[in-house]
């Protein structure tokens, strides 16, 4: 990158945002253009967090690392900028924990939605159907007895 470069670079900036729904995240924010439309993007810095497992008996204090990730936001989901230092954002972002995006929660989301609706009861005592169900237990409408 040459000097003329790295000179027409905007200058580092970051906050804590506050957005709809009572959520808040930190890090460096920057404009980001996609398919047309400007959003905020912010890019949370890589923090260990310490934690208390309360599971254990003596409850023990554990750390975990939560790796750096990016968000961006539409301008109206946005509720307010706390313009910070980069110090006061890393140490917001600490308090946050915010996660990145796992790919297996998507996964273990539908197969929630699924065992959600086989306990759904219907009208009529109709019980949505789960290929496990043995066929001999089923009057041939879905109703078990």
């Amino acid at each position: 990158m040459s000097d003329q470069q790295a000179n027409t670079q905007p200058p580092a900036m970051w906050a804590v945002v506050e957005l709809l729904g009572h959520n808040r995240i930190a890090g460096r924010v920057s404009e980001q253009v996609f398919a047309g439309a400007a959003f905020i993007r912010v890019d949370v810095p890589e923090i260990v967090v310490s934690e208390v497992d309360y599971d254990e008996s003596p409850p023990v204090r554990r750390q975990r690392l939560i790796q750096a990730h990016t968000r961006s936001f539409g301008a109206g989901a946005i509720y307010a900028v706390n313009w910070c230092d980069e110090d006061v954002a890393r140490e917001a972002a600490r308090g946050i924990k915010h996660e990145p995006l796992k790919p297996y929660q998507s996964k273990e989301a539908v197969a929630a939605l699924v065992d959600d609706a086989r306990q759904l009861r219907l009208p009529g005592g109709v019980v949505p159907s789960d290929p496990d169900d043995d066929p001999e237990d089923l009057d041939g409408h879905g109703r078990s007895y």
